[in-house]
């Protein structure tokens, strides 16, 4: 599983409950710093288990090409990439990686809610969707055309998709769309 958006570990947390811990890798993708230490402290659990050696976490955004953009943290564990001229408090500055430079392996699911960078994430993972054909759950709500664009770029790199929406609350929020 590559868990873009790994929040404090509960997709984690989840995978290895479901599985009891038969899965061959999890690279949890996770950009903000105070979440890290949280999932720091989840994975010393699985320190010197079988599990551990599984489970990589990478400390990063992903989006379609390297670089390095301001991110800031909202409270809570939830934290966004700044758009450029935003001139809210001062934030960290946060390496940015396409998956397709980060996963050496190949998996059989991506996982992402990351507050509206989908859409440049899966551009990012072009080459591994076409080669690994992952099934996918993708966050869908955070911009108003994410259905539509997460859809036809999803369907262009495998036109074999079938394509799932589920909304999740009763609120606005957490929309996902899943390719299968």
């Amino acid at each position: 599983m590559v868990d873009c958006g790994a929040s404090i570990g509960e997709s984690l947390t989840g995978l290895i409950g479901v599985t009891k811990g038969q899965f061959s890798r999890s690279w949890m993708i996770e950009p903000d710093r105070i979440n890290i230490g949280t999932l720091n402290n989840v994975l010393r659990r699985y320190e010197g288990t079988p599990l551990g050696s599984k489970i990589s976490l990478h400390r990063c955004g992903v989006g379609e090409t390297e670089t390095r953009v301001p991110f800031k943290h909202e409270g809570g564990h939830g934290g966004f990439i700044r758009p450029s001229g935003d001139e809210c408090e001062p934030t960290d500055m946060i390496d940015v990686r396409p998956i397709d430079n980060i996963i050496d392996d190949a998996p059989t699911f991506i996982k992402m809610d990351i507050e509206g960078s989908e859409l440049g994430a899966l551009k990012g993972a072009g080459k591994t969707i076409k080669l690994c054909k992952p099934k996918m759950a993708i966050s869908a709500y955070h911009r108003s055309t994410d259905l539509l664009d997460l859809s036809d770029l999803a369907l262009s790199l495998n036109p074999d998709y079938k394509i799932g929406l589920r909304h999740h609350t009763t609120d606005r929020w957490d929309t996902c769309l899943y390719f299968y």
